[in-house]
């Protein structure tokens, strides 16, 4: 599998970054970020497209649903993936790209 240059892509440990400007983002403790980014990697990795996987901690609830797979730049493997966050009446949507590593994690695409 071939190695993404840093120019693509980053790690997706960023993905929880992304969240931090919307009201719900700022409720993200580093214990729920870690979860959110463990999740995913799952999810990319293991769920088939439209599969929706839930998680609940508290007050904030989420979903990540992985899209199906292409290649990307570099003939690498990638998925889109839709993720959502919850809290109460309150709702976040985001979307993103990830594409597979040579060491097996996932890593959003530059855009």
């Amino acid at each position: 599998m071939a190695a993404i240059p840093p120019d693509i892509a980053t790690p997706l440990e960023g993905l929880a970054g992304t969240w931090s400007g919307g009201r719900l983002g700022r409720q993200l403790t580093p214990e729920i970020r870690t979860k959110m980014v463990d999740l995913t990697q799952m999810t990319l990795s293991q769920k088939p497209a439209g599969e929706k996987v839930e998680w609940r901690d508290g007050k904030l609830a989420g979903t990540i649903t992985p899209q199906i797979r292409f290649q990307g730049p570099d003939d690498l493997a990638c998925r889109e993936f839709h993720q959502v966050l919850r809290s109460g009446s309150a709702v976040e949507t985001g979307y993103a790209t990830a594409c597979l590593a040579g060491d097996g994690s996932w890593r959003l695409l530059a855009e």
